[in-house]
């Protein structure tokens, strides 16, 4: 694989548990015989550096705007000790991009200049099925287009401006949306034992049944259970997906930001990924 496509899986969890555990990888050395020329004597945190710093300028793909949410959000506006980010979460039949979690949760969907709009509705309605907030980041140059699709939807936008900023000029905030919630997406959205724990806090109690019908029993509970109290609940579960602090991330560099909080990194990962990142770089 050659080209920007290339960069697609530089920071992906796979591709950072290599260079943390052995210190390089066979993509790592490629994007750095393809893009950059001499390396000796830099750090692989400025090497690292470079490579993102090209993203910005040629290539932004989805985790550059994903990495951006995060840092200008996650550990910019809030804080990892009051907030969750969960990434690539299936609901109903699509993947979302990004939600973020506190008093409330709001999906984000991501649409760079590499993408079209062309599942974007059936995307939405999908969201909506679980949560009732949605936002659609994009580009400066999709933020008009991206208007008009949306006009008549209680749906956000978010623009990742050209110097790497969350737009405070081209934006529109999110509505609550209600009337699309299921109990039945909500069900299979959430984990075993947070669906359990939504029951119980209802004063139900888990149905003795064989393990085949167990979840069937459940989702007979479930299913009358006041949406109000469901959402107010699945924010507290939700929640406790990731439990990190913004002291453990204080070493991780800006371009690593997501796909370290993603892979919810060990004490171990992070002090081998710090010793990486100050080595300097070593070609085989």
């Amino acid at each position: 694989m050659s080209g920007y496509m290339l960069l697609n899986r530089m920071f992906t969890h796979q591709n950072l548990k290599n260079l943390i555990y052995y210190n390089n990888s066979n993509i790592y050395e490629k994007i750095i015989d393809d893009f950059l020329e001499a390396v000796n004597g830099y750090t692989n945190n400025e090497i690292i550096d470079n490579i993102y710093n090209i993203l910005n300028r040629k290539y932004r793909n989805e985790y550059y705007y994903e990495n951006t949410l995060v840092n200008k959000l996650l550990f910019g506006i809030y804080s990892p000790n009051t907030t969750t980010a969960l990434s690539q979460i299936p609901i109903s039949g699509s993947i979302a991009d990004f939600i973020l979690i506190n008093d409330r949760a709001t999906v984000f969907e991501i649409k760079t200049e590499l993408d079209s709009f062309y599942r974007l509705r059936t995307q939405i309605e999908d969201y909506y099925k679980v949560f009732k907030y949605v936002v659609v980041v994009t580009s400066e140059k999709k933020f008009s287009k991206l208007s008009e699709i949306l006009s008549d939807l209680p749906v956000g936008i978010n623009v990742i401006t050209k110097k790497g900023t969350i737009s405070r000029k081209l934006k529109k905030d999110p509505y609550e949306n209600t009337e699309r919630l299921e109990h039945r997406a909500i069900f299979d959205f959430l984990h075993k034992n947070e669906f359990e724990n939504v029951i119980r806090k209802y004063n139900y109690q888990l149905p003795r049944v064989a393990p085949a019908f167990y979840y069937a029993e459940c989702y007979k509970l479930f299913k009358n259970i006041p949406m109000e109290f469901i959402q107010q609940s699945i924010l507290q579960e939700l929640i406790k997906r990731r439990s990190v602090s913004s002291k453990q991330f204080k070493e991780i560099p800006y371009s690593l930001k997501a796909v370290s909080y993603s892979i919810n990194l060990t004490k171990f990962e992070q002090k081998r990924l710090k010793k990486f990142l100050e080595s300097e770089f070593k070609g085989e």
